[in-house]
């Protein structure tokens, strides 16, 4: 029987890969919205093209799973970066990140984004939020501003 020849070094990884961070991030939105609203990430590969995509949702639990596409990303099987990241909603079209750093600056302002925090207040109040609850220790609605009006639902 022969020994692996398998050198050690592919099990050592320094970098983080961008679809550990947008599952990261995701899995923060249930604490801050009592998980009326969550996130999830779908990541699809085409081998033709050498790619991964991911897709970023914002989803409501108790809207029949309803799920909104916040962005998504497309990169290289082999290198982490680039990425090119694209939102409809955002009108973000491929902008092209190149490190670690200028993605999480990149998801912070897609997820501080005024339409972003609409459409989640959206779902909130169609899920049952009750702005009278005290949110402001969770980070959520708080109690002075309004709920949002038909009119201002941006989908």
């Amino acid at each position: 029987m022969t020994k692996s020849l398998w050198p050690d070094e592919i099990s050592v990884i320094k970098e983080v890969p961008p679809v550990s961070i947008f599952k990261e991030q995701a899995s923060f939105l249930g604490g801050k919205t009592k998980n009326l609203v969550t996130a999830e990430v779908d990541t699809d590969a085409n081998y033709g093209t050498r790619r991964f995509y991911d897709v970023f949702y914002l989803v409501a639990p108790a809207l029949d799973h309803y799920r909104f596409e916040l962005f998504r990303a497309s990169r290289d099987i082999v290198n982490f970066y680039p990425i090119q990241i694209s939102s409809g909603t955002l009108e973000m079209d491929n902008k092209e990140v190149t490190s670690e750093d200028e993605l999480i600056k990149v998801l912070s302002d897609i997820f501080s984004h005024p339409k972003t925090i609409k459409i989640i207040q959206s779902m909130l109040v169609q899920s049952g939020w009750s702005p009278e609850e005290d949110s402001s220790k969770n980070g959520g609605i708080r109690e002075n501003e309004s709920p949002l009006r038909e009119d201002e639902i941006p989908f």
